[in-house]
Protein backbone atom coordinates (compact mmCIF):
# COMPACT_ATOMS: atom_id res chain seq x y z
CA UNK A 1 0.00 0.00 0.00
CA UNK A 2 1.26 3.48 -0.78
CA UNK A 3 1.71 6.29 1.45
CA UNK A 4 -0.94 8.11 -0.05
CA UNK A 5 -3.23 5.04 0.13
CA UNK A 6 -2.68 4.49 3.25
CA UNK A 7 -3.05 8.15 4.59
CA UNK A 8 -6.37 8.73 2.72
CA UNK A 9 -7.87 4.94 4.37
CA UNK A 10 -6.37 6.80 7.74
CA UNK A 11 -8.16 10.26 7.02
CA UNK A 12 -11.34 8.35 6.37
CA UNK A 13 -11.71 5.85 8.99
CA UNK A 14 -10.73 9.00 11.29
CA UNK A 15 -13.62 10.64 9.80
CA UNK A 16 -16.00 8.13 10.10
CA UNK A 17 -15.37 7.90 13.54
CA UNK A 18 -15.74 11.74 14.28
CA UNK A 19 -18.96 11.40 12.64
CA UNK A 20 -19.68 8.58 14.95
CA UNK A 21 -18.89 10.38 17.51
CA UNK A 22 -20.63 13.59 16.79
CA UNK A 23 -23.90 12.19 15.63
CA UNK A 24 -23.76 10.14 19.24
CA UNK A 25 -22.69 13.31 21.01
CA UNK A 26 -25.44 15.56 19.61
CA UNK A 27 -28.25 12.33 19.96
CA UNK A 28 -26.83 12.41 23.94
CA UNK A 29 -27.64 16.16 24.29
CA UNK A 30 -31.36 16.13 22.92
CA UNK A 31 -32.01 14.34 26.64
CA UNK A 32 -33.79 16.41 28.83
CA UNK A 33 -35.83 14.72 31.87
CA UNK A 34 -32.35 15.49 34.21
CA UNK A 35 -33.87 19.26 34.12
CA UNK A 36 -37.14 18.09 36.07
CA UNK A 37 -35.33 15.43 38.02
CA UNK A 38 -34.60 16.28 41.78
CA UNK A 39 -31.05 14.68 43.15
CA UNK A 40 -32.49 12.30 45.52
CA UNK A 41 -35.05 10.65 42.64
CA UNK A 42 -32.98 10.28 39.54
CA UNK A 43 -34.43 7.87 37.86
CA UNK A 44 -31.92 5.09 35.88
CA UNK A 45 -32.44 5.89 33.05
CA UNK A 46 -31.32 9.87 33.96
CA UNK A 47 -28.13 8.26 35.68
CA UNK A 48 -27.11 6.13 32.28
CA UNK A 49 -27.49 9.12 30.53
CA UNK A 50 -25.44 10.87 32.95
CA UNK A 51 -22.12 8.10 32.90
CA UNK A 52 -22.56 8.04 28.77
CA UNK A 53 -22.46 11.92 28.36
CA UNK A 54 -19.85 11.92 30.98
CA UNK A 55 -18.18 9.68 29.04
CA UNK A 56 -18.64 11.83 25.71
CA UNK A 57 -17.35 14.73 26.53
CA UNK A 58 -14.36 13.27 29.00
CA UNK A 59 -11.13 14.99 28.47
CA UNK A 60 -9.42 18.58 27.99
CA UNK A 61 -11.83 20.22 25.79
CA UNK A 62 -11.26 24.07 24.49
CA UNK A 63 -14.27 26.97 25.70
CA UNK A 64 -15.89 26.74 22.42
CA UNK A 65 -15.34 22.53 21.53
CA UNK A 66 -18.98 21.71 22.07
CA UNK A 67 -20.49 24.17 20.12
CA UNK A 68 -20.62 22.08 17.19
CA UNK A 69 -22.35 18.98 19.10
CA UNK A 70 -25.15 21.75 20.52
CA UNK A 71 -28.42 20.06 18.72
CA UNK A 72 -31.03 23.01 17.34
CA UNK A 73 -33.49 23.76 19.12
CA UNK A 74 -36.63 21.93 19.29
CA UNK A 75 -40.28 23.53 18.32
CA UNK A 76 -42.61 22.00 20.72
CA UNK A 77 -46.39 20.45 19.83
CA UNK A 78 -48.26 23.06 19.65
CA UNK A 79 -50.88 21.78 22.30
CA UNK A 80 -48.14 21.25 25.11
CA UNK A 81 -47.18 25.33 24.39
CA UNK A 82 -50.75 26.02 25.14
CA UNK A 83 -50.80 23.95 27.58
CA UNK A 84 -48.33 25.49 30.00
CA UNK A 85 -48.74 28.63 28.95
CA UNK A 86 -52.34 28.37 30.71
CA UNK A 87 -50.92 26.85 33.59
CA UNK A 88 -48.36 29.71 33.83
CA UNK A 89 -51.23 32.20 33.80
CA UNK A 90 -53.83 30.72 35.72
CA UNK A 91 -51.64 32.31 39.20
CA UNK A 92 -51.75 35.48 37.69
CA UNK A 93 -55.31 36.18 36.63
CA UNK A 94 -58.79 36.19 37.85
CA UNK A 95 -60.93 32.89 37.17
CA UNK A 96 -62.87 34.99 34.83
CA UNK A 97 -59.87 36.04 32.94
CA UNK A 98 -58.47 32.73 32.84
CA UNK A 99 -61.61 31.44 31.20
CA UNK A 100 -61.52 33.76 28.23
CA UNK A 101 -58.02 33.27 27.88
CA UNK A 102 -58.83 29.28 27.47
CA UNK A 103 -61.19 29.81 25.13
CA UNK A 104 -59.22 32.22 23.03
CA UNK A 105 -56.32 29.67 22.95
CA UNK A 106 -59.03 26.47 22.02
CA UNK A 107 -59.81 28.36 19.05
CA UNK A 108 -56.00 29.18 17.93
CA UNK A 109 -55.61 25.53 18.49
CA UNK A 110 -58.82 25.25 16.01
CA UNK A 111 -58.12 27.59 13.53
CA UNK A 112 -54.64 29.23 12.45
CA UNK A 113 -52.46 27.80 15.10
CA UNK A 114 -51.02 24.49 13.40
CA UNK A 115 -50.61 26.19 10.81
CA UNK A 116 -48.05 28.67 12.55
CA UNK A 117 -46.52 26.15 14.20
CA UNK A 118 -46.01 23.88 11.27
CA UNK A 119 -43.80 27.06 9.07
CA UNK A 120 -41.98 26.99 12.78
CA UNK A 121 -41.33 23.70 12.80
CA UNK A 122 -40.17 24.21 8.77
CA UNK A 123 -38.34 26.88 10.10
CA UNK A 124 -36.04 24.95 12.52
CA UNK A 125 -35.11 23.13 10.09
CA UNK A 126 -32.97 25.27 8.61
CA UNK A 127 -31.60 27.06 11.63
CA UNK A 128 -30.22 25.73 14.89
CA UNK A 129 -32.06 27.97 16.91
CA UNK A 130 -35.64 29.37 15.50
CA UNK A 131 -36.07 31.81 18.13
CA UNK A 132 -32.42 33.92 17.91
CA UNK A 133 -32.51 35.78 14.81
CA UNK A 134 -35.92 36.91 14.95
CA UNK A 135 -35.60 37.31 18.62
CA UNK A 136 -32.40 39.87 17.75
CA UNK A 137 -34.00 41.81 14.83
CA UNK A 138 -37.73 42.54 16.13
CA UNK A 139 -36.92 42.69 19.79
CA UNK A 140 -33.95 44.31 19.94
CA UNK A 141 -32.70 45.77 16.55
CA UNK A 142 -36.03 46.80 15.25
CA UNK A 143 -37.00 48.52 18.16
CA UNK A 144 -36.69 52.85 17.91
CA UNK A 145 -36.78 53.75 21.82
CA UNK A 146 -33.45 54.91 23.46
CA UNK A 147 -31.34 52.13 24.40
CA UNK A 148 -30.37 53.76 27.70
CA UNK A 149 -32.47 51.95 30.53
CA UNK A 150 -35.34 50.77 28.03
CA UNK A 151 -32.37 48.59 26.56
CA UNK A 152 -28.77 48.75 27.92
CA UNK A 153 -28.07 47.24 31.62
CA UNK A 154 -25.47 47.70 33.48
CA UNK A 155 -23.76 46.02 36.58
CA UNK A 156 -21.08 47.25 39.42
CA UNK A 157 -18.02 45.01 40.88
CA UNK A 158 -17.08 43.86 43.71
CA UNK A 159 -17.30 46.07 47.37
CA UNK A 160 -13.56 44.60 48.41
CA UNK A 161 -11.23 45.54 45.94
CA UNK A 162 -7.51 44.75 45.21
CA UNK A 163 -6.36 48.66 44.79
CA UNK A 164 -8.00 52.04 45.63
CA UNK A 165 -6.23 53.87 43.33
CA UNK A 166 -8.25 54.38 40.01
CA UNK A 167 -6.26 53.80 37.11
CA UNK A 168 -3.98 50.99 39.03
CA UNK A 169 -7.18 48.93 39.63
CA UNK A 170 -8.84 49.69 35.94
CA UNK A 171 -5.22 48.55 34.33
CA UNK A 172 -5.18 45.09 36.35
CA UNK A 173 -9.14 44.60 34.97
CA UNK A 174 -8.25 45.80 31.39
CA UNK A 175 -5.40 43.34 31.19
CA UNK A 176 -7.32 39.98 33.12
CA UNK A 177 -10.13 40.61 30.55
CA UNK A 178 -7.81 40.76 27.48
CA UNK A 179 -6.13 38.00 28.80
CA UNK A 180 -9.36 35.89 29.13
CA UNK A 181 -10.41 36.45 25.61
CA UNK A 182 -7.24 35.29 24.36
CA UNK A 183 -7.15 32.13 26.85
CA UNK A 184 -11.04 31.60 26.45
CA UNK A 185 -12.08 32.67 22.67
CA UNK A 186 -8.83 32.62 20.76
CA UNK A 187 -6.97 30.07 21.77
CA UNK A 188 -9.63 27.89 23.86
CA UNK A 189 -7.15 27.13 27.07
CA UNK A 190 -10.37 27.80 29.15
CA UNK A 191 -12.65 24.78 29.63
CA UNK A 192 -16.16 25.26 28.60
CA UNK A 193 -19.05 25.53 30.34
CA UNK A 194 -20.77 23.36 31.88
CA UNK A 195 -24.45 22.93 34.20
CA UNK A 196 -23.47 20.53 36.93
CA UNK A 197 -20.55 19.83 35.67
CA UNK A 198 -21.55 17.58 32.95
CA UNK A 199 -23.93 19.53 30.08
CA UNK A 200 -22.09 21.17 27.87
CA UNK A 201 -23.69 25.07 27.18
CA UNK A 202 -23.86 26.86 24.06
CA UNK A 203 -20.99 29.45 23.84
CA UNK A 204 -22.49 31.05 20.75
CA UNK A 205 -22.91 34.20 22.18
CA UNK A 206 -19.48 34.95 23.98
CA UNK A 207 -17.91 35.78 20.50
CA UNK A 208 -19.49 39.15 20.47
CA UNK A 209 -18.53 40.30 23.84
CA UNK A 210 -15.85 41.88 21.85
CA UNK A 211 -15.37 44.56 19.04
CA UNK A 212 -19.25 44.74 18.98
CA UNK A 213 -21.23 48.03 18.04
CA UNK A 214 -24.60 48.53 17.37
CA UNK A 215 -24.76 50.86 14.61
CA UNK A 216 -28.18 52.59 14.36
CA UNK A 217 -30.40 52.83 11.39
CA UNK A 218 -33.56 53.95 9.64
CA UNK A 219 -36.13 51.36 10.75
CA UNK A 220 -34.16 48.92 11.99
CA UNK A 221 -30.09 48.74 13.51
CA UNK A 222 -27.52 46.57 12.59
CA UNK A 223 -24.74 44.54 14.78
CA UNK A 224 -21.70 44.62 13.89
CA UNK A 225 -18.75 42.36 14.95
CA UNK A 226 -15.25 43.62 14.17
CA UNK A 227 -13.09 40.30 14.60
CA UNK A 228 -9.33 42.23 13.64
CA UNK A 229 -10.11 44.85 16.64
CA UNK A 230 -6.74 45.32 18.23
CA UNK A 231 -7.40 48.56 20.39
CA UNK A 232 -9.73 49.85 22.86
CA UNK A 233 -11.70 53.60 23.72
CA UNK A 234 -10.47 56.04 26.26
CA UNK A 235 -13.01 57.99 27.95
CA UNK A 236 -12.09 61.31 30.19
CA UNK A 237 -13.17 64.97 30.54
CA UNK A 238 -14.61 65.17 27.52
CA UNK A 239 -11.86 63.54 25.37
CA UNK A 240 -11.65 59.78 23.53
CA UNK A 241 -8.42 58.21 23.40
CA UNK A 242 -7.60 54.78 20.96
CA UNK A 243 -5.14 53.11 22.64
CA UNK A 244 -3.55 49.81 20.87
CA UNK A 245 -3.43 47.12 23.66
CA UNK A 246 -3.11 43.93 21.61
CA UNK A 247 -1.47 42.14 18.70
CA UNK A 248 -3.38 40.39 15.45
CA UNK A 249 -3.09 37.18 17.96
CA UNK A 250 -5.02 38.59 20.84
CA UNK A 251 -1.83 38.72 23.18
CA UNK A 252 -1.81 42.01 25.54
CA UNK A 253 1.15 44.32 24.50
CA UNK A 254 1.35 45.66 27.56
CA UNK A 255 2.32 44.92 31.04
CA UNK A 256 -0.51 45.99 33.69
CA UNK A 257 2.09 48.39 35.21
CA UNK A 258 2.58 49.71 31.75
CA UNK A 259 -1.33 50.01 31.04
CA UNK A 260 -1.25 52.26 34.73
CA UNK A 261 1.11 54.48 33.00
CA UNK A 262 -1.06 54.78 30.03
CA UNK A 263 -4.23 55.40 31.52
CA UNK A 264 -2.32 57.70 34.15
CA UNK A 265 -1.29 59.75 30.62
CA UNK A 266 -4.56 59.97 29.26
CA UNK A 267 -5.83 61.80 33.32
CA UNK A 268 -3.31 63.63 33.13
CA UNK A 269 -3.95 65.13 29.66
CA UNK A 270 -5.72 68.52 28.72
CA UNK A 271 -7.82 67.95 25.64
CA UNK A 272 -7.41 71.00 22.79
CA UNK A 273 -11.07 72.77 22.40
CA UNK A 274 -10.77 70.77 18.73
CA UNK A 275 -10.29 67.64 20.46
CA UNK A 276 -13.04 67.46 22.69
CA UNK A 277 -16.09 65.36 22.10
CA UNK A 278 -19.20 67.91 23.41
CA UNK A 279 -21.02 65.42 25.07
CA UNK A 280 -21.47 63.29 21.30
CA UNK A 281 -21.96 59.83 23.77
CA UNK A 282 -25.42 61.58 24.57
CA UNK A 283 -26.14 61.28 20.90
CA UNK A 284 -26.20 57.58 21.27
CA UNK A 285 -29.12 57.86 24.08
CA UNK A 286 -31.38 59.47 21.94
CA UNK A 287 -33.99 57.30 19.87
CA UNK A 288 -32.60 54.98 17.20
CA UNK A 289 -33.97 57.11 14.56
CA UNK A 290 -32.77 60.82 15.62
CA UNK A 291 -29.48 58.90 16.22
CA UNK A 292 -28.99 57.34 12.56
CA UNK A 293 -29.14 60.70 11.38
CA UNK A 294 -27.12 62.51 13.49
CA UNK A 295 -24.43 59.82 12.91
CA UNK A 296 -25.03 60.19 9.06
CA UNK A 297 -24.62 63.68 9.88
CA UNK A 298 -20.99 63.58 11.76
CA UNK A 299 -19.67 61.08 8.99
CA UNK A 300 -20.66 63.27 6.00
CA UNK A 301 -16.85 64.95 7.08
CA UNK A 302 -13.90 62.65 6.82
CA UNK A 303 -12.38 63.37 9.70
CA UNK A 304 -15.64 62.46 11.90
CA UNK A 305 -16.10 59.42 9.98
CA UNK A 306 -12.84 58.10 10.59
CA UNK A 307 -12.86 59.18 14.37
CA UNK A 308 -16.59 57.24 14.82
CA UNK A 309 -14.71 54.20 13.19
CA UNK A 310 -12.33 54.02 15.54
CA UNK A 311 -14.82 54.33 18.69
CA UNK A 312 -16.93 51.80 17.22
CA UNK A 313 -14.27 49.24 16.41
CA UNK A 314 -12.67 49.24 19.69
CA UNK A 315 -12.73 45.47 21.70
CA UNK A 316 -14.28 47.86 24.24
CA UNK A 317 -14.92 51.33 26.58
CA UNK A 318 -13.30 52.88 29.30
CA UNK A 319 -14.25 55.66 31.05
CA UNK A 320 -11.97 57.39 33.64
CA UNK A 321 -14.27 58.56 36.30
CA UNK A 322 -13.19 61.56 38.25
CA UNK A 323 -15.59 60.97 41.05
CA UNK A 324 -15.01 58.14 43.76
CA UNK A 325 -17.60 55.41 44.61
CA UNK A 326 -17.90 52.92 47.74
CA UNK A 327 -20.56 49.96 47.09
CA UNK A 328 -20.61 49.57 50.89
CA UNK A 329 -22.45 52.67 51.35
CA UNK A 330 -26.33 52.36 50.15
CA UNK A 331 -26.14 55.89 49.14
CA UNK A 332 -22.81 56.00 47.15
CA UNK A 333 -23.73 52.48 45.29
CA UNK A 334 -27.21 54.22 44.19
CA UNK A 335 -25.27 57.19 43.06
CA UNK A 336 -22.46 55.07 41.41
CA UNK A 337 -25.18 52.43 39.80
CA UNK A 338 -26.97 55.79 37.87
CA UNK A 339 -23.37 56.40 36.38
CA UNK A 340 -23.21 52.80 35.12
CA UNK A 341 -26.84 53.13 34.17
CA UNK A 342 -27.13 56.27 31.95
CA UNK A 343 -24.11 58.16 32.74
CA UNK A 344 -23.45 61.79 32.36
CA UNK A 345 -23.63 62.66 29.31
CA UNK A 346 -19.86 61.56 28.47
CA UNK A 347 -18.92 58.47 29.81
CA UNK A 348 -21.43 55.67 27.89
CA UNK A 349 -21.60 55.49 24.36
CA UNK A 350 -24.65 52.99 24.38
CA UNK A 351 -24.11 51.15 20.79
CA UNK A 352 -21.01 49.54 22.09
CA UNK A 353 -20.98 45.62 23.62
CA UNK A 354 -19.75 46.93 26.89
CA UNK A 355 -18.17 50.05 28.52
CA UNK A 356 -15.93 49.71 32.11
CA UNK A 357 -16.64 52.63 34.27
CA UNK A 358 -13.77 53.01 36.92
CA UNK A 359 -14.47 55.26 39.43
CA UNK A 360 -11.38 57.59 41.23
CA UNK A 361 -11.08 55.25 44.26
CA UNK A 362 -10.93 51.52 41.89
CA UNK A 363 -14.71 50.85 42.34
CA UNK A 364 -15.53 49.21 38.30
CA UNK A 365 -19.18 49.56 37.74
CA UNK A 366 -20.40 48.61 33.50
CA UNK A 367 -22.63 49.42 30.82
CA UNK A 368 -23.89 46.95 28.71
CA UNK A 369 -25.21 46.72 25.10
CA UNK A 370 -28.33 44.02 25.21
CA UNK A 371 -28.30 42.75 21.57
CA UNK A 372 -25.76 40.52 21.26
CA UNK A 373 -25.67 38.29 24.57
CA UNK A 374 -28.22 37.86 27.68
CA UNK A 375 -27.27 39.31 30.50
CA UNK A 376 -25.40 36.00 32.13
CA UNK A 377 -22.95 35.75 29.11
CA UNK A 378 -21.18 39.20 30.76
CA UNK A 379 -21.74 38.12 34.40
CA UNK A 380 -20.02 34.91 33.93
CA UNK A 381 -17.05 36.81 32.21
CA UNK A 382 -16.87 39.64 34.75
CA UNK A 383 -16.95 37.08 37.45
CA UNK A 384 -14.23 35.32 35.57
CA UNK A 385 -12.06 38.08 35.27
CA UNK A 386 -12.77 39.51 38.80
CA UNK A 387 -11.61 36.00 40.20
CA UNK A 388 -8.67 36.02 37.99
CA UNK A 389 -7.66 39.42 39.11
CA UNK A 390 -7.79 38.63 42.79
CA UNK A 391 -5.28 35.58 42.55
CA UNK A 392 -2.47 36.19 39.34
CA UNK A 393 0.04 38.47 41.15
CA UNK A 394 1.02 40.45 37.93
CA UNK A 395 -2.29 42.18 38.26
Amino acid sequence: MTYEAALARWTNRNDQKFLSYNLLLRWTLTYKNWIFEGRRNTSLLTRVWAVSLRLLTAGERGFSYFYQFCPALHVPALQNTIRRYLLSMKPLITEKEFGELKRLSEDFLASVGPALNSALTKKSWLSTNYVTDWWEEYVYLSSRDSLMINSNYFGLGTERIPSNRGTSRIAGYVWSILKWRKDALIDGKVPPIKLQKLVPLCPMQYKRAFGTNRAPGKDKDNLVYNEQSTHIAVFHKNAVYSLEVVDKNGDSLFTPKQLEFAFDSVQKSEPSEIDKINHLPAGTALSRDKWASLRDVLKSDAQNEASLAKIETALFHVWLDDEPANVAKPASMVEFARRCLHGSGQNVWFDKCFSVIASSNGHIGQNVEHTWADGAVMLHITEEVQVFGAFDDRV
